[in-house]
C-alpha cells in the first residue's frame, strides 16, 4: 500500500477508513521515501535549478522574497536560491511530483488508492529559522519529516472545511485572528523528527519553525491531498448524463441573458431532477468511480 509509505500501516488504515478531523502523528519508520528523498538530493535540485520557478518560493518570517531575486525569464538564477537559504529563507519547492520520478509514481499510486488528487511540496528550512507563520491549508496535509527537527504549534480551525480558493487563508485572515494566535497557547504542539509524519486536516492553523539551538536544517515533504467531497460525487453523477442528447444540446445565447437566466436555470434543474430520478446509482457507480479514481501507470 503506497499510502503506508507516508504514514505506516496503522495510519494508512485510519486515513482510508475516515477523513481525519484532528491532527495526529504517525511513526512511519525508515520507509523507501526516506531512502529516496534525502537532503543532498533536494540540495542538488536547488543548486542546479532543477525546479520550475513558477512553483518555487523563498520565505523568511512570513514574508516571501520577490521571484526576481532567484529567477529571470522563467529560469532559476544559478546560486540565488542557495544564497537566500543561507540568509535564513525557507525554500519551498512545490509540485515536486512533476520533477522527481519516484514521487510521481508514489503519487499516482496514492491517488489510485484514495481517489484524492494531490501534489508534493519540499520545504528546506535553515537552522533556527522560520518560513511561513500562522496560516491554514485548503488540503489534507501529510507532512513527512526527513531531516533535522521542526516544531509544529497548531490552533483549531477558524473556518470549516476550506477547499481550493474558497475560505483560503490569505483571503479570510484578519488582524483579530492574528492577535488571538499571538496571545493564546496552541491547541497542540508536535516536534517532528526524521521518520515522523504529521497528518493535519484542512483548516488547522499552524506556524512551524526550527529550534533556535539546532545546528541542522529541517527538511520535510508535504503531500497535499484534496479529499473527495459530496460535491465531487454530485458533479460526477450529473456528468453521467452526457450519454443523453438533450444534455448535450446547445443553449441559445438569449436564454443566458440576465433577465432570462433564472428561468433557464429552473428548466435545467428540472431536467437534472428528472434524469436523476430515473437513474439507478448502481448502474452508474462504475462510471463515477472511474472518474474519481485514476488508474495507476503500468
Amino acid at each position: 500500500m503506497a499510502l503506508a509509505t507516508l504514514v505506516g500501516p496503522q495510519g494508512a488504515e485510519a486515513l482510508l477508513r475516515a477523513c481525519p478531523i484532528e491532527p495526529a502523528v504517525y511513526r512511519r519508520g525508515g520507509s523507501e521515501l526516506d531512502e529516496r528523498i534525502t537532503l543532498p538530493l533536494v540540495g542538488a535540485y536547488i543548486d542546479h535549478g532543477l525546479t520550475d520557478p513558477a512553483f518555487t518560493a523563498a520565505v523568511k518570517d512570513g514574508k516571501a522574497a520577490h521571484p526576481g531575486r532567484f529567477s529571470r525569464d522563467g529560469k532559476l538564477r544559478p546560486g540565488k536560491l542557495r544564497e537566500l537559504f543561507e540568509g535564513g529563507h525557507t525554500v519551498n519547492l512545490r509540485h515536486l511530483q512533476t520533477r522527481v520520478p519516484y514521487l510521481a509514481e508514489l503519487c499516482r499510486e496514492i491517488e489510485a488508492e484514495t481517489g484524492c488528487t494531490m501534489f508534493v511540496s519540499g520545504l528546506l528550512t535553515p537552522p533556527g529559522a522560520q518560513g511561513l507563520t500562522h496560516h491554514w491549508d485548503q488540503f489534507l496535509a501529510v507532512v513527512t519529516h526527513l531531516h533535522g527537527r521542526k516544531r509544529w504549534p497548531l490552533w483549531r480551525p477558524e473556518v470549516q472545511f476550506p477547499v481550493d480558493e474558497y475560505l483560503a487563508s490569505p483571503t479570510v485572515w484578519t488582524a483579530e485572528m492574528q492577535e488571538r494566535w499571538n496571545s493564546t497557547e496552541p491547541y497542540a504542539v508536535f516536534d517532528l523528527e526524521p521518520g515522523d509524519t504529521l497528518v493535519m486536516p484542512r483548516g488547522w492553523v499552524h506556524s512551524p519553525h526550527c529550534f533556535p539551538d539546532d545546528p541542522d536544517p529541517s527538511l520535510h515533504l508535504t503531500f497535499a491531498l484534496r479529499e473527495r467531497m459530496s460535491l465531487d460525487l454530485a458533479e460526477a453523477l450529473v456528468r453521467t448524463a452526457l450519454d443523453r442528447p438533450e444534455f448535450r444540446a446547445g443553449i441559445a445565447p438569449s436564454r443566458l441573458t440576465p433577465e432570462n437566466l433564472a428561468d433557464t436555470l429552473a428548466d435545467t434543474r428540472a431536467q437534472i431532477v428528472r434524469y436523476l430520478a430515473t437513474t439507478s446509482p448502481a448502474d452508474v457507480a462504475d462510471t463515477v468511480r472511474a472518474a474519481l479514481f485514476p488508474k495507476p501507470a503500468g
